[in-house]
């Protein structure tokens, strides 16, 4: 009679079921390559990743000084705001690969996860990301009708958005509708977010990653509503379980924004 076989001898994997049978919503591969399970390790440490987006946008801010001195708009020789108006979709662009590239290279080295999962119904995800949108710029425009009847404290939208919507155009548009809402939301939510959220908790990731949020607009008038438009983001990312969701929140509220100041024309 033979032995049984042995427990050392037996193959673990034998009953593994394969990736591409798994459920799509239990894979860890789901969604966008960029926002996939993070690969081996390639040595590179936050301070790296740091470095890489000081680096990405430098470049991009060099070649515009170039430009703005070429033209004379530095020297008084053109109008610096209508240039750098122009020059306002560039700026998103660099801005929006540089957010691509510190998610695909902290993925990589393991800094980031796969971030919070979400409702299982997919209507679910859909109603959330439908409900916080249609529900942030009701209150964005409360808190600033608040802040300027009530509270007498003046509100001041930012001087680049307000002369960009006078110059208007499609790259206009492009920039402050599609390229700020990804930028910002890959860089603050899934990057800045994500990276807090876990060691942290999802308050203190949130309170550390909107406030920073709110700051880099260079509006202290407008710190309450920048903080709120974090929150919906926030929340649109982890009720729906995609940065996605917090992209087209963030979306809605600029276009909101855009046309309320296109329309008023102030």
């Amino acid at each position: 009679m033979e032995p049984p076989p042995s427990d050392e001898l037996s193959d673990p994997d034998a009953d593994a079921v394969p990736l591409s049978a798994q459920d799509p919503e239990e894979s860890p591969t789901r969604g966008p390559a960029f926002l996939q399970r993070p690969g081996p390790a390639v040595g590179v440490g936050f301070g790296g990743c740091l470095v890489y987006l000081v680096l990405a946008q430098l470049v991009p801010g060099i070649l515009i000084a170039i430009y703005l001195i070429a033209t004379g708009a530095l020297k008084g020789g053109g109008s610096l705001e209508l240039e750098i108006m122009k020059l306002l979709p560039v700026l998103m662009t660099a801005g929006v690969l540089a957010s691509i590239g510190i998610v695909v290279l902290s993925r990589k080295i393991g800094w980031l996860d796969e971030g919070p999962v979400g409702s299982p119904e997919l209507w679910k995800r859909i109603a959330w990301v439908a409900g916080i949108a249609a529900l942030c710029p009701l209150v964005s425009m409360l808190i600033n009708y608040l802040q300027v009847n009530v509270l007498n404290i003046e509100f001041q939208e930012q001087e680049i958005l307000v002369a960009a919507a006078k110059t208007g155009g499609i790259g206009f548009w492009f920039a402050i509708v599609i390229g700020a809402p990804v930028g910002e939301e890959l860089f603050f939510r899934r990057w800045f977010y994500g990276i807090t959220r876990k060691p942290a908790g999802p308050w203190i990731a949130f309170l550390v990653s909107g406030l920073t949020f709110a700051l880099i607009h260079f509006n202290l008038s407008g710190m309450v509503a920048y903080v709120w438009i974090a929150a919906c983001c926030t929340l649109a990312y982890e009720r729906s379980g995609s940065i996605w969701g917090a992209i087209a929140v963030h979306m809605f509220n600029n276009a909101i924004a855009v046309a309320t100041l296109m329309w008023s024309g102030t």
